[in-house]
């Protein structure tokens, strides 16, 4: 009797199972590390978007407090009321991961990836000294202060701003 040996044709279905659980956990990886990277990039996108933001609120809050000539700090909802000398109202909000300006029914939105307002007054060392921290990310603050009435001083004391 004569034996025939024939060439294999297919693949076992073990081979596929390895080849599909192999498959499975690169595509796992693959995804994860996508995952991963697309957050990096939203984060690292926001801190960079609020820079000017950032700026823009220290310029506006600084010259608000400049202008008001008393202000007051409501720890518990984190807002602060600038009151001016035509009595006209200024309030800054935080809400959310936004600060928000309020002026006769107008709001303005600064845009922060952790907005948060602290305020820190010492009346006893610099009556008029208003300070207030902006809290950009759990890392960095940016410390705004001036003298409450600032602008009106100057202008009454040298003649013009």
């Amino acid at each position: 009797m004569t034996q025939r040996t024939t060439a294999r044709r297919g693949v076992s279905l073990i081979e596929v199972l390895v080849a599909i659980t192999i498959g499975s956990v690169v595509m796992a990886a693959v995804a994860t590390g996508t995952a991963t990277l697309l957050r990096v990039n939203q984060r690292v996108q926001s801190r960079a978007n609020a820079g000017p933001q950032v700026e823009q609120l220290a310029r506006r809050l600084r010259a608000d407090l400049r202008d008001a000539d008393q202000a007051t700090w409501d720890a518990d909802s984190g807002r602060i009321e600038l009151t001016l000398a035509d009595g006209a109202a200024i309030s800054y909000t935080n809400e959310g991961d936004r600060c928000l300006r309020e002026q006769d029914g107008r709001v303005e939105p600064y845009r922060l990836p952790a907005a948060e307002l602290h305020c820190e007054v010492d009346s006893a060392a610099a009556p008029d000294y208003f300070e207030v921290t902006v809290q950009i990310d759990p890392a960095r603050r940016l410390p705004v202060g001036a003298c409450l009435g600032g602008a009106h001083r100057l202008l009454l004391e040298g003649g013009s701003p």
